[in-house]
């Protein structure tokens, strides 16, 4: 199939930078770095307060199974999968945890924020994964903050999670959209305009449904 390359519909997810020098000199086998590409498109894709992969929703993700199919014809592909992520373990590139209630693993990529959440996680059900494509890609809140605004730092990243469970995906678009138009690249104008929606109602001047009742004194 000939490519086209980058059209001007592309959307893009933040990638470490170290994974274009540090990670790449890591990394010997190219099906370990292709499994740690779609592990952090998959995390970074999921929906939810904490950011995982499991080795079931990479087993039921088409494109990870094509490409290792066209390599690894014959083989087990969950063997595979938990090859490469004991390797990418070793590495430090990414965490393992065990779910207490039925001992399903959890692979996370190796940050800071990640690392403080471990003892969380452990106490929280599974959360699952839509592991299949959706007809469209939507960039979530974490990549549109480092594509517009800067580098996450833990304190912001739970800031932006709080925010994803609070709000509907298309107005957080449309206060980076906003924020970025008026050049006031921040977290805190983005949260000011989302909460002012929430309090005003974004498409009238009416208070809207979910307004918060302020107490009178």
């Amino acid at each position: 199939m000939r490519s086209e390359g980058f059209s001007d519909k592309t959307k893009y997810l933040g990638l470490p930078v170290t994974i274009f020098s540090e990670i790449i000199e890591k990394i010997e086998n190219i099906t370990d770095f292709k499994i740690l590409l779609r592990l952090i498109y998959l995390t970074q894709t999921k929906k939810g307060k904490f950011q995982f992969c499991t080795i079931d929703e990479l087993l039921a993700d088409r494109i990870l199974m094509r490409t290792l199919q066209k390599t690894y014809p014959q083989s087990d592909k969950k063997e595979i999968i938990e090859k490469s992520f004991n390797q990418l373990i070793k590495l430090e590139l990414i965490i393992k945890i065990s779910q207490k209630s039925d001992d399903e693993k959890a692979y996370f990529l190796n940050t800071k924020f990640n690392r403080s959440v471990v003892n969380k996680f452990s106490n929280h059900s599974m959360e699952k994964l839509d592991p299949w494509e959706g007809d469209e890609f939507v960039s979530n809140i974490f990549a549109l903050y480092e594509q517009n605004i800067s580098t996450l730092t833990p304190i912001i990243a739970e800031k932006l999670r709080e925010a994803e469970e609070n709000y509907p995906p298309d107005w957080i678009h449309e206060a980076f959209t906003e924020a970025v138009k008026n050049n006031k690249r921040n977290w805190a104008y983005i949260s000011s305009i989302l909460t002012k929606w929430n309090i005003q109602g974004k498409y009238s001047a009416e208070p809207s449904a979910n307004i918060r009742q302020t107490k009178r004194i």
